[in-house]
């Protein structure tokens, strides 16, 4: 996934089907295709001769697409799998990680010719490039470290042990610090990029894929794949001081500077999250609920002691960029309500607007049935006059019901014992009732008989 700075699109490889999907970076509309090679992945922008580079992982290419025309203008040979790419702003040349081939593939931008060819470690899965000493450093998924190449001499120049499987990389120019995601440990290790050292880890969410940096602010982002979130650190603390819900199974993210725009490709649900990265000073939260009867007042309360109401589906207002922890509640006290999704009790506010959806059901109060005088073991029902039908082989029988009164009978399983009919009434707490089954007289005690619904209770007839 890439920002074009030129035309203001952005390209989002389509691994699946062979193509990129060109969005408006504007108004996040996808406004046209275009064929490349087979399984694309990585996508890389040139500022220098405005073309976009398309990493086929499949075909082991790489497509050049002319970024003002979106027209495929060459094909690249390069090494087997490529995984990622990486530009230098010095040399204008690119460097492709080629996974299975354990090298990378250096490319001059001026004539799209593959120059040279870099050994690194095993597996190479990201590569990143830090513009103020000219080095690259490339994640070495099998062999876990980072490789770092000097981008003035193209050889390599040390090898950084980062732990098991290292896989995205970024680089943040405000603080110098190289970023690398382990999606299996659910954490990055940050390498200084002045000495080259490993300085800590940082947790994050579940399977972080990769690493972009806004370098205005120090912020650095993180997708994560399976919280269906991005992880906002603090720069400066190495802190995560958000995590922004976006689609599903969030695996690439894209950066415009200019207007602070993060772009979020969510593989799981073929859509593409737009966040104001910049943050507003104040962002709409919409709470939206389903359920209530028409014109019931209710709120949402949160923490920090501020309270909306309405008689309408939908409150609105406006928060700082934070996460904000609520409750809600109505006028209604037959109603009590749920948050659809997993977020839960919490929303977060980050640069868009931030929406969360609510259920509220009627609430429900548990009622029990005791039964005596059946045999051990025997089957029975508690048949209730809303169509309602519950059964057990226990001598108690539970279930949830809402406040109103209720009409009943009972029946077994052994067709030789009578049950008993009655009522009771759910207000607003637990219900228990004790019911009785007598052996009718008139009948012999038939152990295989049946009385359960939709079956004729048997008869028994006096021989003479």
């Amino acid at each position: 996934m890439a920002y074009d700075s030129g035309n203001g699109d952005v390209y989002i490889a389509n691994g699946d089907s062979g193509n990129v999907s060109v969005v408006d970076g504007a108004t996040g509309a996808v406004i046209r295709s275009i064929s490349v090679g087979s399984e694309p992945g990585a996508v890389a922008y040139d500022v220098e001769n405005g073309n976009i580079y398309v990493a086929n992982a499949g075909s082991s290419n790489l497509s050049v697409v002319n970024g003002p025309s979106d027209k495929v203008v060459g094909s690249i040979p390069v090494g087997t799998d490529p995984e990622a790419i990486a530009y230098d702003t010095i040399n204008g040349y690119l460097y492709v990680v080629n996974c299975y081939s354990f090298n990378v593939s250096v490319i001059d931008g001026a004539s799209n010719a593959v120059i040279k060819w870099i050994p690194v470690g095993s597996n190479p899965a990201g590569i990143a490039f830090d513009p103020s000493n000219g080095y690259l450093y490339v994640a070495d998924r099998g062999s876990h470290n980072v490789t770092v190449i000097n981008g003035a001499t193209e050889k390599r120049v040390k090898s950084i042990p980062v732990g098991f499987d290292p896989s995205g990389i970024g680089y943040d120019s405000d603080n110098g610090y190289v970023y690398v995601t382990h999606p299996d440990r659910d954490d990055l290790t940050v390498i200084n990029g002045t000495t080259d050292s490993v300085v800590g880890t940082i947790a994050t969410g579940e399977r972080p894929d990769s690493v972009v940096a806004d370098a205005t602010n120090g912020i650095v982002y993180v997708p994560n794949y399976w919280s269906k979130d991005v992880a906002v650190l603090n720069g400066s603390t190495d802190q995560v001081v958000l995590d922004v819900p976006v689609g599903n199974l969030p695996d690439a993210l894209a950066y415009d500077s200019g207007s602070g725009y993060l772009f979020v490709s969510n593989g799981g649900s073929d859509s593409v999250s737009i966040i104001d990265a910049r943050g507003c000073a104040s962002c709409k939260a919409s709470f939206n609920e389903s359920g209530l009867p028409a014109r019931t007042r209710w709120w949402v309360n949160l923490t920090d002691g501020q309270s909306f109401s309405s008689l309408l589906p939908t409150i609105s207002f406006k928060e700082p960029n934070g996460t904000y922890h609520f409750s809600i509640a109505t006028t209604d006290k037959e109603y009590q309500y749920r948050a659809l999704g997993e977020s839960g009790s919490t929303v977060v506010v980050y640069g868009s607007e931030a929406t969360k959806a609510l259920k509220f059901t009627r609430v429900t109060y548990r009622i029990t049935f005791t039964e005596s005088g059946l045999p051990s073991g025997t089957e029975w029902w508690v048949n209730l006059t809303n169509g309602r039908t519950l059964h057990s082989t226990h001598s108690t029988l539970s279930f949830g019901e809402t406040n109103a009164t209720y009409g009943y009978t009972t029946s077994s399983a052994n067709a030789s014992y009578a049950g008993e009919s009655g009522n009771f009434t759910v207000n607003g707490g637990v219900v228990a009732e004790a019911v009785q089954f007598r052996l009718d007289p008139k009948l012999p005690e038939l152990a295989g008989a049946s009385s359960f619904p939709g079956v004729s209770r048997l008869t028994a007839r006096r021989s003479t």
